[in-house]
């Protein structure tokens, strides 16, 4: 075989391929508009990060209480829930208050803090009443009904539930206390009396308590391997890539029955130039055609993942790995493209059932959804490329190396060798008998 003609006609089919625009649409712009479309759907391109936590809610608290007379001393429920909210004002918050992290309260006056809310400048604002330590004054015989109201901005629902919870639970504090103290005062004398002996007893039972708990801290690199397990796109980048090649290796090697039909073919052969040399040039062309159409996919969605979401490399951080995986995934498209078309009688033939056969094993394969653990699926999808490729960028994806990924690059060489074989032997003798 000639491989300077070899190269010639690769090179003619491989550049006719990309100056045609319609194809560059579906080879290149139609896999990645899926997986735009798939990254904003399922990562954080339309919500935001999970991983951004949620801090600094502007909160106001309106503290209105005059408090309660307390024999010789005064009370003030509101001061001490806007001591819990508010930093002293002239000191410098405490960095490790996690509340002051998640929320950042300013004491203003009603009016303000009704305005801020109205026009967007905070979430929310803590109204506490004048009568609020009056109603909750321990020297009565109970407790009269008094409200908190949470003033809340409606378009911000969740960081305005936060504040209510946290106010809830404050709240819910001060009432426990009040609550003990009001039953004391409806115990029964004799009780009170041995008030210090129950109080012994209770400190002594606490001391070995019979339910334990054992906390094992997760280290930072485990918690984040753990929050970043699964990212929608190391799955559909390659899974969407890999679909759109296996058409784009038959409709090459469907070039060779549409030259056929067009006697341009046995023009070329009847040149000095034997059938071997021109399919070898033919299906080189399609191999470099997909390699091409492969690797510009790996590159272009490695520069789109940020945008949508991804914090960790889609296609995995071992160059190497990755590039002989993708070599012997194209040389697998390559094979079972060059078998369809050789299969097919007419170009028709090899477009209509050929795509019908790809799309089915794009499905089975899990291109769209990952059926790989379904009963009967999952044994069938072991038959398709799609897997085998698409796992193995997966493999890599979650941390893999070459190693992990060999057992697919086998499968993927089976196909080339099986699939090219028997199209070499049946374009050869569709050529001779034409």
């Amino acid at each position: 075989m000639d491989i300077r003609k070899i190269l010639t006609i690769a090179w003619k089919d491989i550049y006719s391929t990309f100056t045609d625009r319609s194809l560059l649409l579906i080879m290149i712009a139609a896999p990645l508009a899926l997986t735009a479309i798939i990254g904003a759907a399922f990562s954080g391109f339309t919500s935001g990060s999970n991983d951004v936590p949620i801090q600094n809610i502007e909160t106001a608290v309106v503290n209105e209480d005059e408090g309660a007379q307390i024999f010789i001393s005064r009370l003030n429920y509101g001061d001490i829930i806007s001591s819990i909210l508010v930093p002293t004002e002239g000191t410098t918050p405490d960095p490790n208050n996690t509340l002051w992290k998640l929320i950042k309260a300013q004491k203003m006056t009603r009016e303000q803090a009704i305005e801020a809310v109205n026009t967007g400048k905070i979430t929310a604002a803590i109204l506490i009443p004048k009568d609020f330590s009056a109603s909750l004054n321990p020297l009565m015989e109970k407790p009269t009904g008094t409200t908190i109201t949470l003033y809340r901005d409606a378009g911000a629902p969740v960081t305005a539930n936060i504040v209510s919870s946290v106010v809830r639970g404050i709240v819910n504090q001060i009432t426990a206390g009040n609550v003990a103290v009001f039953a004391a005062g409806e115990v029964d004398p004799l009780l009170k009396t041995q008030a210090q002996q129950i109080s012994e007893k209770m400190q002594q039972a606490g001391a070995t308590p019979p339910i334990s708990v054992n906390v094992v801290s997760v280290s930072a690199q485990a918690a984040a391997n753990s929050q970043s397990s699964f990212n929608p796109l190391q799955y559909f980048a390659p899974s969407m890539a890999v679909f759109f090649l296996t058409f784009t290796m038959l409709g090459g090697a469907s070039s060779i029955i549409e030259e056929q039909k067009a006697w341009t073919l046995q023009r070329l052969i009847s040149s000095p130039t034997s059938s071997s040399t021109v399919l070898a040039g033919k299906l080189a062309g399609t191999y470099g055609t997909g390699l091409f159409q492969l690797s510009v996919l790996i590159v272009l969605m490695s520069l789109l993942s940020p945008i949508l979401g991804a914090k960790q490399a889609v296609w995995g951080n071992d160059p190497l790995a990755i590039a002989l995986l993708t070599v012997i995934t194209v040389l697998g498209a390559t094979g079972l493209g060059s078998l369809i078309a050789a299969l097919a009688r007419t170009p028709e033939q090899a477009n209509t059932y050929g795509s019908a056969f790809l799309t089915l094993q794009g499905l089975v394969g899990g291109a769209f959804f990952n059926v790989w653990t379904v009963p009967v699926l999952g044994t069938l999808t072991k038959f398709t490329i799609n897997y085998w490729a698409v796992e193995g960028y997966t493999k890599l994806a979650n941390g893999g190396g070459l190693a992990d990924v060999l057992p697919n690059m086998a499968a993927l060489l089976v196909f080339f060798v099986v699939g090219f074989g028997i199209a070499i032997f049946l374009f050869n003798r569709r050529i001779r008998t034409s």
